[in-house]
């Protein structure tokens, strides 16, 4: 039977290749190794005592890995880390030894919040029966704007005749309706644009929002551009928005590298709650991100049931989300008093944009 041992740095390198070997895997050791420093070496909320995850070894080859990445968050309004497991792959002849190292992820983080996100419906099913709980928040829809209308067209047309000829004749009815339906995003005044670094006044944005939720992420300067810049092939688009000189907003966005069609993701989105304007700004510059990057659309999560509200009422499409599931696992007192209200949960509680 495969042992489990601890991951430390003296096996990045083995443990880069064995990722990068794994079937259907395209990116190389180079992109594993440097996600590893992103993960536990780079990250803030790293101090070394928890452990970095687990590898199984059928003699003395690699046969598994589940990571653990951490995360500083506002519990009950507290400061607190968190947890998330990250990148649970394990050698079909070895899954049988799967879930020793689901063992070991919890037993590393009892006392503390640990986040997981599957597709597989096995794998769902295992995390409930272990006591893990969906999370508390509007995440089973999303909105969306569409940056671009052939190329959102062309895929739902695939099996009829000369799809991209009709994606052309669709194209105009879709972006005037549209355009119509969102008129109200390009008339604000407020001024959005992409920064290359996080300033102190993310700081001062953070610290006059987070008495809103008791449950949430911190937004530092720190954690963002640890989150955003920490991997030189993870990039992502961080959209301040501001009301003259003061910071009222941010996005943070990212291309999705296997959606079809083409999108760009919004991972986060904090606004201060007296900026009304921000909302519509920041859709706005997303859209042109968009285009920029050429992808077809702009996709929107629901991390509120207000902010569903809000995003409908500037007229975005709405579409639901199914196939992946988003779970927690704490003590009981803690998760019974995780409620929607209290909590603001995006894509940064997980590692999708690590």
């Amino acid at each position: 039977m495969p042992r489990v041992e601890t991951v430390t740095p003296s096996s990045f390198a083995e443990l880069a290749g064995f990722l990068a070997g794994f079937p259907d895997e395209d990116r190389s050791g180079a992109f594993w190794l440097e996600r590893f420093h992103l993960w536990w070496e780079k990250n803030p909320a790293f101090d070394g005592r928890t452990d970095r995850g687990w590898v199984l070894r059928d003699n003395a080859r690699l046969v598994g890995f589940f990571g653990c990445v951490p995360a500083l968050f506002q519990l009950h309004g507290e400061p607190a880390t968190v947890f998330s497991g990250t990148t649970w792959r394990v050698e079909e002849p070895h899954r049988g030894s799967s879930l020793a190292l689901l063992g070991k992820l919890i037993a590393a983080t009892r006392g503390s919040v640990l986040f997981a996100t599957s597709p597989i419906p096995l794998v769902i099913r295992i995390l409930k029966t272990l006591k893990f709980r969906d999370l508390p928040w509007y995440g089973s829809s999303r909105s969306i704007y569409v940056a671009d209308p052939v190329s959102a067209l062309r895929p739902r047309l695939d099996r009829l005749p000369a799809p991209g000829a009709l994606a052309q004749l669709g194209a105009p009815g879709l972006r005037g309706l549209q355009a119509w339906r969102t008129r109200e995003i390009d008339r604000g005044a407020l001024r959005v644009e992409s920064v290359e670094r996080a300033d102190a006044s993310f700081d001062a944005l953070w610290e006059r929002r987070r008495s809103r939720f008791s449950n949430a992420t911190v937004r530092s300067a720190e954690v963002l551009n640890w989150y955003c810049y920490g991997h030189s092939q993870i990039r992502k688009t961080l959209l301040a928005c501001h009301d003259g000189g003061k910071l009222v907003g941010f996005a943070i966005c990212r291309k999705d590298r296997v959606a079809v069609p083409s999108s760009l993701r919004c991972l986060d989105l904090w606004i201060d709650r007296d900026a009304g304007a921000a909302l519509p700004a920041l859709i706005a510059g997303m859209r042109d991100e968009a285009r920029r990057l050429d992808c077809a659309l702009v996709i929107v999560p629901h991390f509120s049931a207000k902010l569903a509200r809000d995003l409908e009422g500037l007229g975005l499409f709405q579409s639901n989300v199914a196939g992946v599931a988003r779970l927690f696992r704490a003590e009981p007192a803690t998760m019974d008093r995780m409620l929607a209200e209290s909590c603001y949960l995006t894509d940064l509680e997980g590692d999708y944009g690590l």
